[in-house]
């Protein structure tokens, strides 16, 4: 749970900085796919990133918020998240696509609809320990992050995290659908335990992982 923490607090105090400088704000107002091709062209050939663009919205304009490149696949080789932004609707929704490299080719294997409050930057990716992490901000002080592996030609999800408040408390709980293990606890306004309980496994013989898609 510690680096999934980690993960929410630097993803918040990029978004902070973002909200309270407009410069800021328009440097971090997405991109078109011209500009993102040039940021992933040191990971990826040019017949791959055409495999990316062939996989984007067709017929509408879209800004491209978030990515990173990485392994959640456990090939050895780079695969690929991003979170898409289509302009035009009156949705508060990023689009996250996940991109894994499949005997040559960049295959998009998920594409996951998520809502956002204010800005398509609350939804984001990172790449990390074999697992690619999607942040979302559900509502004021609501977040959650969900990590999602690609095994035996599925996408699965690994564990979730969970950060809110309950009356004066901060409140954070965390599951494990590999070891089904879940931790909860209480924070005070200085960040300090206030009550921490972990959760013993009530069942047997479930799933190492949760099946989002097949």
């Amino acid at each position: 749970m510690i680096h999934l923490r980690t993960i929410l607090i630097s993803f918040i105090g990029i978004l902070s900085v973002s909200i309270a400088s407009p410069l800021q704000l328009t440097a971090q107002s997405g991109m078109d796919f011209e500009e993102f091709t040039r940021k992933i062209e040191p990971y990826f050939a040019e017949d791959l990133i055409a495999d990316v663009k062939a996989a984007m919205p067709q017929g509408s304009q879209y800004r491209l918020w978030g990515w990173d490149v990485g392994d959640f696949s456990g090939d050895g080789i780079y695969d690929l998240a991003l979170s898409v932004n289509i302009l035009g609707t009156r949705k508060r929704e990023c689009v996250v696509y996940l991109f894994v490299d499949n005997e040559g080719f960049l295959v998009n294997i998920a594409k996951m609809p998520l809502q956002y409050v204010d800005l398509p930057l609350e939804i984001g990716v990172v790449i990390k320990e074999a697992t690619c992490y999607v942040t979302q901000k559900r509502k004021s002080e609501d977040w959650s992050i969900r990590g999602y592996r690609f095994a035996e030609g599925s996408v699965v999800l690994v564990d979730e995290f969970v950060s809110n408040r309950i009356e004066s408390f901060g409140h954070e709980t965390f599951r494990s659908y590999q070891t089904l293990e879940t931790r909860e606890r209480f924070l005070t306004s200085e960040g300090d335990p206030a009550f921490v309980h972990n959760h013993p496994v009530l069942w047997k013989g479930a799933p190492d992982f949760r099946r989002i898609c097949s």
